[in-house]
């Protein structure tokens, strides 16, 4: 459902997506699609994104054993609402490395 959509020169559009999420999309679109989630008075939201980028600082392994979860779980179904969704599985990624204490507990 579309709640807005305007061009500044074809560089910007704004749609609705559902009454939780939007999306932006920048660039020429033939050229140049980016999807960007903006998160509005979601501060738990905004502050788990940090704690993932912060175990990601601290170990690569982290971030690039959970691409290849996320790859995995793509590919077991293309339907997004019969899968894992990333958050989950940088959840159990992350409860799995402290567990095996290959990551220092940050909370």
């Amino acid at each position: 459902m579309k709640l807005l959509a305007t061009n500044f020169g074809s560089l910007l559009e704004f749609q609705m997506l559902a009454p939780t999420g939007a999306i932006l999309h920048s660039g020429e679109p033939e050229i140049l699609t980016i999807d960007v989630d903006i998160l509005v008075d979601k501060v738990l939201e905004v502050m788990n994104t940090e704690l993932i980028l912060m175990y990601c600082q601290q170990d690569a392994r982290f971030q690039k054993v959970a691409l290849v979860l996320k790859a995995w779980n793509r590919q077991l179904s293309r339907d997004k609402n019969n899968r894992l969704n990333s958050f989950s599985i940088y959840m159990l990624l992350l409860a799995y490395m402290l567990h095996k204490h290959m990551l220092v507990n940050l909370q």
